[in-house]
């Protein structure tokens, strides 16, 4: 009997080993495959080899720390170069970060991607990645980047494909094969970072206690952000044409929320952000300017952060960037140094709309009842099978939530498409602070303290797309009005 017992525990725990448990915990076996496992596994090693469609060589040189230095004849080239470089130390990443924030985490780990998949397609996440791709794709200029950075990574994929040895550690452990990307891991990427760093809100907190605590006693514990007084401590001799009205409780007494669950939704890491300074040069001892930028995002193995020098005829940047986006995000060239901090601007509001009914999608907005159109969206696991989820969106954004003939929607700057990639490229051959400064006037998520630093001068700028409010609006769930579809760029 006991030998029985042992023999059965022995043969259900080798099958878990060999076939995993679906949902719950990959296969494991095959990991040790003397064969095909992890011993197989070959460190990268880059050597010369043509990539697809390079017009010359290129050079790539690695110094002491591991940090690559790209040095080709033309710009095509050199994203090429830096897709196939960065994919090869980073591929596994791109990935994870392509599917982090559309809906497609289940189909790497299983039921327990759900929850985040979930709430990121009704967020309205793969609307928003799909106009901001197309966006990226309408401009020549960005579109010529991204195209030539996908044929590099794509190039690093195909060799993955053919030479199992070497597929990184997670894709052994996942037992999945990566599969060549397009434009939408640049969207994808550029949707992840802006929800990074802009996707928090306190609407639905603050809503909450709205139920247990007056609009006094909120107030004093949740004061204002950045009060009307700010403006005095950092540039007293700059003032606007009138002072802001402060909040008061009477703001907040004309609308109050009916809907009885308000859903608990994730929130990035409130501890994203940055540090950033530049002293000009009349205060330095050496008489040039000095500009120091200290990027804190949440931690992340490995680094978000991917350090690169990327030099052509046309411009020669050091500095860092995302991998899954072509080009740099924060460095410097042969006159300009620039580096941005978190914006921390409130861009994320929360409206409760009325539906005629509890099924419609018909729905109420300034004085008119409106169509709301309706995005029905795949999701698929790894272990199950695909299901679609229904997004109806309004003129506001998504309705995320929805009890009976009321409806909560997200209404968020990120929604919106933009280009940032434009704005990243020309910074590259900015020549003084000032042009730096003015390049950034077009970026729009997520909202940036950009400091920028020649070796004459320094400035700062707060650039990017704010919610149209009043005072008095933006804290709680509020009913939305014609002007808050409406943005301040």
């Amino acid at each position: 009997m006991k030998l029985a017992l042992s023999l059965a525990i022995s043969a259900f725990w080798l099958g878990v080993l060999q076939w995993g448990w679906p949902g719950q915990l990959p296969a494991l076996g095959p990991l040790f495959d003397f064969k095909s496992g992890v011993w197989q596994h070959k460190p990268f090693q880059l050597k010369s080899r043509p990539l697809p469609g390079l017009r010359a060589p290129v050079e790539v040189a690695f110094d002491a720390h591991g940090v690559p230095h790209l040095f080709a004849e033309n710009e095509h080239d050199l994203f090429i170069a830096q897709g196939y470089v960065v994919a090869t130390q980073r591929l596994f990443q791109m990935e994870l970060y392509t599917r982090s924030t559309t809906g497609q985490v289940g189909e790497l780990v299983g039921a327990r991607g759900l929850p985040l998949d979930e709430f990121f397609v009704k967020f309205g996440m793969r609307r928003a990645e799909r106009l901001t791709r197309d966006l990226i794709l309408a401009d020549p200029a960005t579109r010529s980047t991204v195209d030539a950075y996908l044929l590099g990574v794509n190039a690093h994929i195909e060799d993955v494909q053919h030479n199992t040895s070497l597929k990184n550690i997670e894709y052994r452990l996942l037992e999945h094969t990566p599969v060549k990307q397009t434009a939408a891991m640049v969207s994808s990427m550029a949707k992840t970072m802006t929800y990074s760093l802009s996707g928090a809100a306190s609407d639905l907190h603050l809503t909450r206690l709205q139920r247990q605590l007056s609009n006094a006693q909120i107030l004093d514990l949740f004061p204002e952000f950045l009060p009307s007084e700010f403006e005095d401590v950092v540039f007293p001799q700059l003032k606007g044409p009138g002072s802001r009205p402060k909040e008061t409780p009477a703001l907040f007494d004309t609308f109050k929320s009916s809907i009885q669950h308000l859903p608990e939704f994730p929130m990035p890491p409130t501890y994203n952000g940055s540090n950033n300074w530049a002293v000009g040069p009349k205060k330095s001892t050496t008489g040039y300017s000095i500009l120091a930028n200290d990027t804190h995002l949440g931690l992340t193995l490995p680094n978000v952060w991917f350090e690169i020098q990327l030099s052509c005829p046309e411009f020669n940047v050091y500095g860092v960037g995302f991998a899954n986006i072509p080009g740099i995000v924060n460095g410097f060239n042969v006159n300009v140094a620039w580096g941005p901090t978190n914006g921390t601007t409130d861009v994320l509001d929360y409206y409760e709309i009325r539906f005629a009914d509890a099924t419609s999608l018909r729905y109420q907005a300034n004085g008119e009842w409106l169509d709301a159109e309706l995005d029905k969206e795949i999701v698929s696991t790894k272990f199950g099978p695909s299901y679609t989820l229904e997004v109806p969106w309004t003129i506001w954004g998504p309705v995320v939530a929805r009890e009976g003939n009321i409806g909560l929607v997200a209404h968020w700057t990120g929604h919106k498409p933009s280009n940032e990639l434009s704005v990243l490229r020309k910074l590259y051959r900015s020549r003084s602070a000032k042009e730096c400064l003015n390049i950034f006037e077009n970026w729009q998520v997520p909202i940036q303290n950009f400091v920028c630093a020649d070796s004459t001068s320094i400035g700062m700028g707060h650039f990017g797309r704010i919610p149209k409010r009043q005072v008095g609006s933006g804290r709680f769930v509020e009913s939305p009005s014609s002007e808050n579809a409406e943005y301040l760029a």
